[in-house]
């Protein structure tokens, strides 16, 4: 690959500007990607991945404390116990 040969600083300046613009929507789509999986690893959307249930979110504090107990149940039926 050979370098871009720049004839002013004004070009120079516009792919810089360019460059920034592009790292910065490359850093919020990481953001976003790292939002969306912390969302996704919930224990309510765990949960109701594992019971197939649809679970609403305004039951949120009643699965965090249940669901130590059903994934302890879960992981024991699995093993036969």
């Amino acid at each position: 690959m050979q370098p871009k040969i720049y004839t002013s600083f004004e070009q120079l300046d516009r792919a810089i500007e360019i460059s920034k613009i592009e790292r910065e929507i490359h850093y919020q789509k990481i953001v976003l990607h790292v939002q969306r999986t912390k969302e996704s690893l919930s224990a309510r959307n765990l949960l109701s991945g594992l019971l197939h249930l649809n679970i609403p979110k305004s039951s949120s504090r009643i699965i965090k404390f249940i669901s130590p107990f059903l994934i302890q149940w879960f992981f024991n039926k699995k093993r036969g116990s």
